[in-house]
């Protein structure tokens, strides 16, 4: 959420969104997985959500190539 986004930023640090998008060529990165969701039922995970697992894969183009990456995304709740 906006919290964990202004924490990332005021250490510093760039969302897993924001350093994808530098990676990439402009408008070429595309997300996979967005859906996929954690199956752990220990450690009191059973009752969260967390979009995409807390990470972030795709592939797009670097200076013209195919490129496959993935970023941990400390925003996801």
């Amino acid at each position: 959420g906006e919290t964990r986004i202004l924490k990332q930023h005021t250490h510093g640090s760039l969302t897993a969104h924001e350093r994808l998008s530098l990676l990439f060529n402009s408008n070429t990165f595309r997300e996979l997985d967005m859906l996929k969701s954690h199956r752990c039922t220990e450690f009191g995970m059973g009752h969260q959500d967390i979009p995409g697992d807390g990470v972030i894969t795709g592939n797009g183009l670097v200076n013209g190539r195919i490129v496959y990456a993935f970023s941990q995304d400390f925003t996801a709740q």
